[in-house]
């Protein structure tokens, strides 16, 4: 993992890129959002994600569904309306 530079509050610094720049509504592609899911700085926060994030992201990966990210992401880009069908604990609502 990449060091990671903070500011004395501890948010990043401006040096650290914005881990959704390039993000175009419904042409996201997923290396982006893997790359996004990755970044150590919260999109939203701004803050660096905890190690409680990144226990919780592991656990994400290990989803039935996170290996159908590119299919889903692609019918998300071809269709206004999805629905999702999977078993209980597949990860629909996680993901």
């Amino acid at each position: 993992m990449a060091s990671r530079k903070t500011g004395a509050n501890g948010a990043p610094t401006p040096a650290t890129k914005e881990p959704l720049v390039g993000f175009v509504t419904r042409t996201v592609t997923g290396n982006q959002v893997r790359k996004a899911l990755e970044h150590e700085v919260n999109p939203f926060t701004k803050a660096l994600h905890t190690p409680q994030y990144r226990k919780i992201l592991e656990t994400r990966k290990k989803l039935p569904v996170y290996s159908q990210m590119d299919r889903f992401l692609k019918m998300f880009k071809d269709n206004q309306i999805i629905v999702i069908v999977g078993e209980t604990g597949s990860g629909k609502t996680t993901q």
